[in-house]
């Protein structure tokens, strides 16, 4: 938002790893402390959740896209794979980085499920966490909702709009 390329990339960087480094422990070696998918989830959320409500910065927190998409990939890493290139897609085709989040987190719940069939093994806790991280995803963008309804939306790239 300053303009600062390096320190937005940085700031993506360290909002995805916040939420990429506590699953993964524990999806690496929570089973050796009793720890199963159940601890998976609740990890996952409590990560989103002090992302977008954090104590230090007076419950004032993001939006939460760079934290949900670490957590998906320490949840599985194709999975966060498949999010992410929804967005990459939806962001290339549209150029509005709220529509690409919005239709990245409503298709993470899908890809999970899909995922079963394919790949990995799901669990019901870990979907439950990634349909309240779409849910909670979505409410923070119904601002963006708004503006995208109302075709004021800034486009990827554009110069915002004095107001």
């Amino acid at each position: 938002r300053s303009g600062n390329k390096q320190a937005a990339v940085a700031t993506l960087l360290f909002d995805a790893l916040k939420g990429y480094f506590p699953v993964l422990l524990v999806k690496l070696f929570g089973s050796a402390f009793g720890l199963d998918d159940r601890a998976v989830a609740l990890v996952a959320i409590s990560a989103f959740i002090g992302h977008l409500w954090p104590v230090f910065f007076a419950f004032k927190g993001g939006k939460g896209v760079a934290t949900a998409a670490g957590i998906l990939f320490g949840v599985e890493p194709l999975l966060g794979a498949a999010v992410m290139g929804t967005w990459l897609l939806v962001a290339f085709v549209f150029r509005y980085s709220s529509l690409a989040a919005l239709s990245a987190s409503l298709l993470a719940p899908a890809y999970y499920l899909m995922g079963n069939q394919i790949v990995w093994q799901t669990s019901d806790a870990e979907l439950l966490a990634v349909m309240v991280m779409s849910a909670l995803l979505l409410m923070r963008h119904k601002d963006n909702i708004a503006r995208l309804v109302s075709g004021q939306e800034t486009k990827i790239g554009a110069k915002k709009e004095a107001s």
